[in-house]
């Protein structure tokens, strides 16, 4: 992996040598910097940032971006702690005067999950997003694993991933696979075809502004389109995948009464976390 900036590429061959980060989550510790820095050029109107001169408010008012336009708190709060762990880096090694992270506070996270909506609800609205010609196949896509229960870390398959059998595609990913029938499966697979156009192996990607690289989708584009779906029918601001996840869940449970063990094998989980899940889920939707 490449990167623009010489001190975004020394952090990443720190945490490579002394965290022993595997690809995912090193993407994640770096990709938040690389947010952060793109958001400063903008802002500045400059080519280059340097760290040394990157203030409290450049790092609050990138983050409160981030909750304008619709991404969670828990998230947002993802991106504060690595862009912790990267300044610290910074300031242990002398590459900053000052920590500019050190006093900024975590953001409230609301306690509401998925009970301001039902997966009823959503698929009630399902036929409209996969009729509407007006929505980008990707978005579609996205709507469709979301409703297979889908994390954000499952939608980083690779083209040797998918296998069409039939009038069936199946999607392996690392801990299950996911079948797609009928329109689903016509729809997955004009995406697919158009992703071979792409470079790279993934099937869902982003492409880096300040590399060119095509690298597996990132979170701000995974909540973007689940954003617009949000908009258009007026669901809640709890509509994002976690919840989406936990909606599935308890309606496979009230209503198709599957079994932990059901849903341990259908999430590709182990049944204590599938447990757990449920427990969840139920506490959610069934609390006063």
């Amino acid at each position: 992996m490449s990167f623009k900036n010489s001190f975004t590429y020394d952090y990443e061959q720190y945490l490579i040598k002394n965290k022993k980060f595997k690809p995912i989550t090193l993407h994640q510790y770096t990709n938040a910097v690389e947010m952060l820095f793109e958001h400063l050029k903008f802002k500045y109107k400059t080519s280059i940032v340097d760290p040394v001169n990157v203030k409290p408010s450049d790092i609050k008012g990138f983050l409160d971006e981030k909750l304008d336009k619709g991404i969670s708190a828990n998230t947002v709060n993802k991106y504060l702690s690595t862009l912790r762990t990267f300044f610290h880096y910074m300031w242990e090694n002398n590459k900053v005067g000052i920590d500019p992270v050190v006093k900024i506070k975590y953001y409230k996270v609301e306690s509401v999950g998925t009970k301001e909506f039902t997966f009823s609800t959503l698929l009630d609205i399902s036929p409209k997003i996969l009729k509407d010609s007006q929505y980008p196949l990707i978005l579609k896509c996205i709507f469709i694993l979301a409703m297979k229960g889908c994390r954000f870390s499952e939608y980083h398959f690779k083209k040797d991933d998918v296998i069409e059998y039939g009038e069936e595609v199946i999607i392996n990913t690392k801990r299950r696979s996911i079948r797609l029938k009928g329109q689903e499966a016509n729809i997955f697979m004009s995406f697919y075809i158009n992703s071979q156009f792409d470079p790279g192996e993934y099937v869902f990607t982003t492409k880096r502004h300040n590399t060119g690289e095509f690298a597996p989708i990132e979170y701000d584009s995974l909540y973007l389109y689940i954003g617009y779906i949000r908009d258009d029918f007026k669901l809640p601001k709890s509509f994002k995948l976690d919840n989406i996840r936990m909606s599935y869940v308890y309606y496979n449970k009230k209503v198709n009464n599957y079994s932990v063990e059901e849903l341990a094998s259908d999430l590709g989980i182990e049944q204590a976390s599938a447990a757990a899940l449920l427990k969840e889920s139920i506490e959610r939707f069934e609390s006063e």
